[in-house]
C-alpha cells in the first residue's frame, strides 16, 4: 500500500537529518573550506527539497 502523505512525512523527516548531518559537518570544516562546503550542502539539499 503506497501513503502520498506519509512518504511526504518520511521525506520531511530524511531531510531534516540530511540537514542536519550536512550543518555538523559544515560547522566541522569551517576553517578548511566553507565556500566549497556551502555550495556542496545547497547542492545535495536541492535534490531533496
Amino acid at each position: 500500500s503506497y501513503y502520498p502523505l506519509q512518504n511526504y512525512t518520511f521525506k520531511k523527516i530524511i531531510t531534516k537529518i540530511i540537514t542536519t548531518f550536512y550543518l555538523h559537518q559544515k560547522l566541522r570544516t569551517w576553517g578548511t573550506a566553507s565556500l566549497s562546503s556551502n555550495y556542496y550542502v545547497k547542492r545535495h539539499l536541492s535534490l531533496f527539497l
